[in-house]
């Protein structure tokens, strides 16, 4: 009856803490020379390889947007004589990070790199991006800056490099929390690498839960835990 009772409250909080929505983006090239293969539980935004652009928008449908719509723009912060290179490299071949293939084979690189959230609901949201090459090794070292409703230039991140191989056994991640509001509804962060390429292979943003629904989270699973000892003393 113990083990039973341990393995209800176990699906329970793991139902709790997955219901938090998330906002998933998997960056690629839509012909290089084959389509992205995007990470499952991903959203995959790509581009053509040869498009000579500097600044890509592209729209996706999720919860977390205002009316359920986000957009992710990939620039340059300043102008710059190459344009966006997006990529998809050699797959992972092994070792822990096998599973997340889809994920870090494919990027997009540049010397200006930088990426603008646009269109969340107001509110803090905690970020974590994705920096690893199959491919090549001669990557710039970066500081992140941040332009959110908090501060503007804020430096989150500094010496980041990004990891390198097909069978990594720890890859280069960058993660902070950001707000947006009424006066500043989007999110960009840059990738300063003092003129050497850099890259990003995607990235995932949760919502921060408002005090309240925290509280009302909480105390609903106290709720349920009461319910479930109860239930269980009268067998």
């Amino acid at each position: 009856m113990k083990n039973s009772l341990l393995k209800i409250l176990s699906v329970s909080i793991l139902t709790l803490s997955t219901a938090q929505a998330q906002f998933n983006v998997d960056f690629g090239a839509s012909n290089d020379p084959d389509p992205q293969i995007v990470q499952a539980g991903y959203d995959g935004w790509s581009a053509d390889r040869n498009t000579a652009l500097h600044s890509i928008t592209q729209n996706f449908s999720n919860s977390l947007g205002i009316g359920d719509s986000i957009d992710v723009r990939v620039y340059e912060y300043v102008a710059h004589s190459n344009a966006l290179d997006p990529r998809n490299y050699e797959p992972i071949t092994s070792g822990p990070f096998l599973s997340e293939t889809a994920l870090l084979q494919d990027l997009v690189i540049h010397a200006r790199l930088a990426v603008e959230i646009s269109g969340l609901e107001y509110g803090e949201y905690n970020i974590t991006s994705y920096h690893h090459a199959t491919q090549y090794t001669n990557w710039g070292t970066a500081t992140v800056l941040v332009d959110d409703a908090d501060a503007t230039n804020r430096i989150v991140a500094s010496g980041v490099t990004p990891s390198t191989g097909t069978n990594p056994s720890a890859i280069t991640t960058v993660s902070f929390s950001f707000t947006v509001d009424e006066t500043t509804p989007d999110m960009s962060f840059e990738f300063n690498s003092s003129g050497d390429n850099f890259i990003i292979n995607g990235f995932n943003v949760t919502a921060v839960p408002e005090p309240s629904e925290a509280a009302a989270m909480l105390g609903g699973f106290i709720l349920l835990t009461v319910f479930l000892v109860r239930r269980f003393r009268k067998q």
